[in-house]
């Protein structure tokens, strides 16, 4: 009879013990699950970290000089090199042609190894010349449409390098990242056009023009500003 009571006593403890692990086991993955939404959304954590700062600035910048080129690349062409419409709206084309095989291609090299920040300082000084070389010292329309091919192409993997990088460092707050991507490329679509008319009024386009390569090689040195500053994150995970 004594080992019948103490047989249901240890049965009852038993009980006991996995309701109260259980308990503990559920309340542990809630609190988990509700910080987890809490990081999701919050800003705070993104705009305490100078390197996410800094890192938007340059799509601050790049999206100001995106919208230059694309609408100020043809205008230059039409008026201060007189040539036809059919050449002003490939100046466009050729621009987001190369934009476009920038961001086509960014994903392969990316898996084979290559290292996101490298490509970015070395695209935006690149994109940065190129420019120069466009409105500048280019004298054939020929030269002027493969200079602006190439400021696309340079520059072009900015963006979905940015959301990649940020993403890796920060991976439970894609949507704060894709928002800060959306509000600080509207400023930049904002402030630089007017920077560009501006300075125009008073010198001619094309050296106004070639004055946005600023924005590109600004963007080049904030990179490697970010890149010292985070040495040990990772910034790509091979897929």
């Amino acid at each position: 009879m004594a080992v019948c009571y103490v047989s249901v006593a240890i049965v009852i403890l038993t009980l006991l013990i996995s309701q109260k692990i259980l308990s503990e086991k559920e309340e542990k993955n809630k609190n988990r699950h509700i910080h987890q939404e809490r990081e999701q959304g919050d800003v705070k954590v993104l705009l305490k970290d100078p390197a996410f700062i800094l890192y938007t600035l340059v799509i601050m910048f790049y999206m100001g000089s995106q919208i230059v080129c694309s609408a100020w690349i043809p205008v230059f062409v039409e008026i201060e090199l007189g040539q036809s419409a059919a050449i002003t709206g490939t100046s466009l084309t050729v621009f987001w042609v190369g934009t476009a095989i920038s961001r086509l291609i960014i994903g392969p090299i990316l898996n084979k190894g290559a290292k996101p920040f490298s490509i970015s300082i070395l695209g935006m000084a690149l994109a940065g010349i190129s420019l120069i070389m466009a409105t500048s010292f280019s004298t054939h329309i020929l030269s002027v449409l493969f200079f602006t091919f190439l400021v696309g192409f340079f520059a072009g993997a900015t963006i979905p390098m940015y959301i990649v990088v940020c993403s890796t460092w920060y991976p439970n707050n894609t949507t704060s990242i894709s928002l800060s991507y959306i509000f600080s490329g509207t400023i930049g679509r904002m402030i630089f056009p007017f920077l560009v008319t501006y300075i125009a009024s008073f010198f001619s386009l094309g050296f106004s023009l070639s004055l946005s390569s600023i924005l590109l090689l600004v963007s080049a040195v904030l990179i490697v500003i970010v890149k010292k500053m985070t040495p040990s994150r990772p910034n790509y995970i091979v897929s």
